[in-house]
């Protein structure tokens, strides 16, 4: 079955695999330093990147 959304995060997934060198410490260390950075424009991206990392999670279980 093709399924458009999981087509997209798992292009997500894959582009942060990719950015981060499959290393999911520096891309947590990479969405904290931009939070410190940008507090109060993060917040929207903050939820965004949860549900991101949930699916992400579920994908590489």
């Amino acid at each position: 079955m093709d399924d458009p959304i999981v087509n997209e995060v798992r292009k997500l997934r894959e582009a942060i695999l990719e950015k981060f060198g499959g290393d999911l410490n520096k891309f947590f260390k990479y969405i904290r330093e931009e939070e410190n950075k940008n507090p109060k424009k993060l917040a929207a991206r903050r939820l965004l990147v949860s549900y991101s990392l949930n699916a992400l999670i579920i994908m590489l279980a």
